[in-house]
């Protein structure tokens, strides 16, 4: 996939969360033999789309896919910063076991 996944926090408590979180951005959710059908974002096919077009996209896919996670109470704060023709996405998951701050990088041809 054209982005990278970084998911941060403190608490050791929803470290399963946070591997999700990682695991679930970093997928594309067509790929994969480890997850089930439907596990991960699809974010490849915004690629050479207008920002204009992705970064609501993004968000909403971004929020789908991790809300599937009964963890996973909600996804906000979405910010995105734009270097060139690339988009890093960073986003607030508020868990059941505390929040973390997530982060996806490299959206390229945007």
């Amino acid at each position: 996939m054209a982005a990278n996944a970084l998911c941060r926090g403190a608490a050791m408590g929803w470290r399963p969360c946070a591997r999700r979180c990682f695991c679930c951005c970093r997928r594309s959710a067509a790929v994969g033999r480890f997850f089930s059908a439907g596990f991960g974002v699809d974010l490849l096919g915004l690629v050479g789309q207008p920002a204009a077009y992705v970064i609501p996209e993004a968000e909403r896919r971004l929020r789908e896919a991790l809300l599937q996670d009964d963890r996973v109470l909600g996804v906000e704060e979405f910010r995105f910063v734009r270097q060139g023709r690339s988009l890093a996405v960073s986003f607030l998951v508020r868990s059941v076991y505390g929040d973390l701050q997530a982060e996806v990088t490299n959206l390229n041809n945007v």
